[in-house]
């Protein structure tokens, strides 16, 4: 009998060695599985020749910028596009290697903030076994950020939680899209960072959140996708736009008003964008009740999965150029099928563009300077553009649509001091409808008109505010040597504008 008590405590004994042996292999293989992962990840190095769109025949100082990055099928490198925007020179370092090697941009998506970059040297590849992209993450997962933040050369690893799926306004382009939160800690060169689930990017790393602690925002592997199959064809084509704004209908009277009855439930288009693939097929005052099948609640969510929604604008989103979207209409109480084809990008139709990797376009007249107004333009005001800029620009961002094919809001943005342009200071930052006496469409024609008039003795620009600016046309030659010395200006108008 007493020999059992020691037969039972040698089985628990090796038991728990098996469980220890177990551990360490179970251990073994998640090491083995992390150094994988590790070995996809890069540091990018990039050389940044940056408009400035405040003297916009010059360039900012160039910047040395330093981002994150994964290798994924094709010897191709995904990480942001705001890593290689401006881009004049780029280098990359795997995880382990000693050498940085010469990088090549292959596709930026700006509004989606992403970007693929390859290696010429397929050396550069070998031995590595690419990220796959996963699924949708669900609220709660667990992430593990990979990449090189600031604060050393290494590789760096946080992990965290998904913490919302929603929509975001990606600070890159200004676009409102979907995007998944972390709580991960991300700071300054983690953009472009993987975000693993199980062995699988379930996202990349584009902003944090200002204000708020380890807040995160990474773009979803649906989002991904749509980018990898964009560039198939060798080109990106953006994310397409239809061209309407809406409206929740979530007052009562608003219900009753549109007769939605109890069952009912939409979003009402209250705006539509000439030229748009929804001129002439949705009208104001329509009401869209699903998209592709899903139903759309007053709020403008649809169910994502069971438990979760999203925006309805999510499912277009995914589309891409000319892909068929399928709008359920109540109009006049009857409900219809309109298959529209999102086919325009949306600087086609802003009244306020964001431009990327573009030179600005400039004109100078009698030391005045005339250029488009860009979201690129409003960002001269600093961090807080948005409260810093004129009221009416930030409204015409928010609320504008171009009225006619070409049209740009042209602004005077910048005055160069000069005996010419004395007194006129308080034109400065007005959008200029008139030269002449005669309604300008953009820049182009602006400058058309001036010239035009030139055997005038004077040239009348006026603002939509009413002011009046009149330059002198002999003064403004005179002038034209001494004020472009003084200011260092190579020519009167940008290359784009000769």
């Amino acid at each position: 009998m007493k020999g059992r008590p020691c037969l039972f405590n040698l089985v628990v004994k090796l038991i728990a060695l098996v469980v220890c042996f177990a551990g360490v292999l179970v251990v073994a293989a998640g090491v083995s599985e992390s150094a994988d992962i590790r070995d996809t990840i890069v540091k990018l190095y990039v050389v940044k020749s940056i408009p400035n769109y405040d003297t916009p025949w010059d360039n900012l100082s160039p910047q040395k910028t330093y981002s994150s990055g994964a290798i994924i099928e094709g010897n191709m490198i995904i990480t942001s596009a705001h890593s290689v925007e401006d881009h004049s020179f780029v280098q990359v370092r795997r995880h382990g290697k000693p050498d940085k090697v010469t990088a090549r941009v292959l596709y930026i998506g700006y509004l989606e903030d992403l970007a693929l970059l390859t290696v010429d040297d397929p050396e550069f590849f070998e031995g590595v076994e690419p990220l796959s992209i996963g699924e949708l993450p669900h609220i709660g997962q667990p992430v593990t950020v990979y990449g090189f933040p600031e604060g050393g050369e290494r590789l760096s690893t946080n992990k965290g939680v998904v913490s919302r799926i929603d929509f975001a306004v990606y600070s890159h382009s200004y676009s409102n899209l979907p995007a998944i939160q972390i709580d991960a800690p991300i700071n300054f060169g983690n953009s472009g960072a993987p975000v693993i689930i199980d062995g699988k990017m379930a996202g990349i790393v584009f902003q944090r959140k200002k204000r708020g602690e380890n807040m995160g925002y990474m773009v979803p592997p649906t989002m991904i996708n749509r980018f990898l199959k964009d560039v198939e064809d060798g080109r990106y084509d953006v994310i397409p736009r239809i061209g309407f704004k809406y409206q929740r209908i979530e007052n009562r009277a608003m219900k009753e008003y549109y007769k939605l009855g109890d069952k009912k439930t939409g979003v009402l288009v209250v705006k539509i964008a000439p030229g748009s693939p929804a001129e002439g097929r949705l009208h104001v005052g329509d009401i869209i009740t699903a998209v592709d099948g899903h139903k759309i609640a007053n709020d403008g969510s649809i169910e994502l999965r069971p438990g979760d929604r999203i925006g309805y604008t999510y499912i277009i989103n995914l589309h891409q150029m000319g892909e068929p979207v399928v709008f359920d209409v109540l109009r006049n109480g009857k409900t219809v099928k309109l298959t529209l084809l999102p086919a325009v990008p949306p600087y086609l139709i802003e009244a306020v563009p964001y431009y990327h990797d573009r030179r600005p376009s400039y004109f100078i007249y009698g030391g005045i300077v005339f250029t488009p107004l860009t979201v690129n333009f409003l960002k001269t005001w600093g961090r807080n553009w948005f409260n810093s800029a004129p009221k009416w620009m930030t409204s015409a961002l928010l609320n504008k649509y171009k009225q006619k094919k070409g049209e740009e809001l042209v602004v005077a943005g910048k005055i160069l001091p000069s005996e010419v342009n004395k007194g006129y200071e308080n034109v400065l930052n007005d959008r200029i409808v008139k030269v002449n006496g005669e309604e300008i469409l953009n820049l182009r024609d602006l400058i058309d008109k001036v010239e035009k008039g030139k055997n005038r003795p004077f040239t009348v620009f006026e603002s939509e505010k009413g002011t009046r600016v009149i330059i002198d046309n002999r003064k403004a030659e005179e002038t034209r040597d001494e004020i472009f010395k003084t200011y260092r200006v190579p020519a009167d108008r940008s290359e784009d504008l000769i």
